[in-house]
């Protein structure tokens, strides 16, 4: 019987978490696309270069969750016990679904730990936010240039105080990652202080050097692919070219929609409110910046949600109570 009730409430839940999930894209989707004329973009992809670098967009997303699941199978290998590749995908993914139901995404590693063994998930959910931590990594090491090139092609994000305020907390938020990501058993130390960790088994965080390294280098590639995919979404929608200005715009868009807190209803115009701050003098079509945006928004979040939900749907409850 009272086997029968967890795997009831397990339904329930995978239900709830449907419903939830159906509302919150709803909202973001009508919200960002009602904001624009859509039939004049869709106009836009009768040009085959225009569709060459939407196909590419769209190509490149299942490679950029790819290497996120590598990383995360790296991270969970390490300290707990073994999942495979297609495990660690489907967690993944499932992951991006989660996401979308609190501010900041910081619901994600909920999704994830369902493919993860009962008492291990606590551990499982310090290596979701190590691994984290190394993608922020790359984030704030890839802006400096785009810092430097600002300071002599200065525009009005230049004088904004959120430019101002990057400067001078960005460099403390750097240090501490790379204390964090490359020194994960100081932290992790310290939390096994507390009654609720010490109750997991894990003693230490074995990431060794060679593995941080491979970590931080997937993060690499990572954020290359999300950035040649907005280039690639500017330049379809905004009829812009590539230059040093488009390349640092990328880079502090990236940048802020990290940092930036994201309230899951409005996530899309927030993501692309942003985008128009950072494009603002680099390209003159604030309409055009702003369906890029929510077009790269569609492309990574939405349809990763969608599919990340049906993995969750057919997760199997003998999974979760390993």
């Amino acid at each position: 019987m009272k086997e029968k009730l967890k795997k009831y409430s397990f339904l329930l839940l995978k239900i709830a978490a449907g419903v939830l999930l159906t509302g919150v894209l709803y909202k973001k989707i009508s919200a960002d696309f009602q904001k624009s004329d859509i039939h004049s973009y869709w106009l836009l992809l009768q040009n085959k270069r225009n569709v060459l670098l939407l196909f590419l967009s769209v190509f490149l997303m299942p490679f950029n969750w790819i290497f996120e699941s590598i990383k995360w199978r790296m991270a969970i290998n390490s300290t707990l016990s073994p999942i495979s590749f297609w495990t660690s995908f489907r967690s993944v993914w499932s992951g991006v679904a989660f996401g979308n139901l609190s501010p900041g995404r910081a619901t994600e590693f909920a999704g994830k730990i369902l493919y993860i063994k009962n008492t291990e998930r606590v551990t499982a959910t310090y290596l979701h936010f190590i691994n984290g931590a190394g993608q922020m990594l790359v984030t704030l090491t890839c802006s400096v240039p785009a810092f430097l090139w600002l300071k002599y092609h200065p525009n009005e994000l230049t004088n904004s105080f959120i430019f101002i305020f990057s400067l001078i907390v960005f460099p403390f938020i750097t240090l501490l990652l790379g204390l964090l990501f490359f020194y994960p058993d100081l932290l992790f130390h310290q939390l096994k202080k507390i009654p609720f960790f010490k109750k997991q088994k894990q003693e230490h965080v074995n990431f060794s050097k060679t593995k941080s390294l491979k970590i931080i280098s997937l993060s690499a590639l990572r954020y290359l692919i999300f950035s040649i995919q907005f280039c690639c979404l500017l330049i379809l929608f905004t009829n812009g070219e590539i230059n040093s200005g488009l390349i640092s715009g990328i880079v502090l868009y990236y940048l802020y929609t990290t940092f930036v807190p994201m309230f899951s209803a409005v996530e899309a115009l927030m993501r692309g409110g942003i985008a128009v701050l950072v494009f603002g003098g680099v390209l003159n079509d604030s309409v055009g910046i702003f369906i890029a945006s929510s077009f790269l928004w569609l492309i990574n979040i939405v349809i990763p949600s969608v599919t990340g939900y049906i993995f969750f749907v057919f997760l199997k409850y003998k999974l979760v109570e390993v």
